[in-house]
């Protein structure tokens, strides 16, 4: 994948992207894969065409039988097991079978270098999940009355989470909630570091817990993080209640905009299937 590609995913990820530059990049994907797809088919299809032309040679080759008359070898021609066999046809034969060999080698090149990217390449549901993931609700509260060594590293997991090292946040925050300080915030802050690590399963339980147990005033925007994270691990049924349930959400402009959105999540894995993991 070329560094101007890597970069169009990091923006289209990060949202530096307008909506007609979202909506492009997501059909280029769809567009790509395609082309890529009829490549490959193309080129199994040259490898047989070669393949059967170099069966056809071997089985026919042009081979004269010697009669009584001496046979006196020349530069076109060489003897072997009583039969003189055309130089030129040999040539031919070594020509289409370096033909094959090499149309096999480029067939496995391609399939090389290009199927990671059409492995790495999102569908359309999982470029919409990535679009929202920038759109999650990070706002902070201030809690007092927390010990100054609790404080110091909450600053410390959230510094690691602002600068996208979700690796490092999320032992601060597992260790932030073994004390009597840790509270809901640090706990949705742990799913929402889950989720960025590509870990979905352990985000999709922060956040089950946390609208289990009733105890955090960021109830609309748990559900929605929990909705994103059983997408993304796959568990489309799973998901799915929870984003049915939001489409009947009907209050202020945030809930109307997570009714819409999780509307469209819906009509879109109805349409093009749940991403597989």
């Amino acid at each position: 994948m070329s560094n101007k590609r890597i970069d169009k995913y990091d923006q289209y990820i990060k949202g530096n992207m307008s909506e007609e530059e979202m909506d492009q990049f997501t059909e280029d994907i769809v567009t790509e894969h395609y082309e890529e797809e009829a490549l490959k088919a193309e080129l199994r299809k040259e490898v047989a065409f070669h393949y059967e032309r170099m069966e056809k040679e071997l089985q026919n080759p042009n081979i004269s039988t010697p009669t009584n008359k001496e046979i006196t070898p020349t530069s076109n021609t060489t003897v072997s097991g009583g039969q003189v066999v055309s130089m030129n046809n040999r040539s031919r034969i070594l020509q289409v079978l370096s033909l094959g060999i090499a149309a096999t080698l480029l067939v496995g090149l391609i399939g090389y270098f290009m199927l990671p990217n059409l492995t790495n390449t999102p569908s359309i549901v999982e470029a919409k999940i990535a679009e929202h993931y920038t759109n999650i609700n990070v706002t902070r509260s201030i809690v007092k009355g927390v010990p100054q060594a609790i404080l110091e590293k909450r600053e410390q997991a959230f510094g690691h989470y602002k600068n996208k090292n979700y690796q490092a946040a999320i032992p601060l925050f597992k260790e932030i909630l073994t004390s009597p300080s840790g509270n809901e915030e640090d706990q949705y802050f742990l799913g929402l570091s889950y989720l960025h690590n590509k870990q979905e399963v352990e985000a999709a339980g922060i956040f089950k817990t946390l609208l289990q147990e009733n105890k955090t005033p960021r109830k609309d925007e748990v559900s929605w993080c929990l909705s994103l994270a059983l997408l993304s691990a796959g568990k489309c049924t799973q998901a799915t209640p929870y984003l049915t349930d939001m489409t009947q959400w009907d209050g202020n402009k945030r809930m109307r905009t997570y009714a819409q959105n999780a509307q469209e999540l819906l009509d879109l894995v109805a349409k093009e299937g749940c991403p597989s993991k």
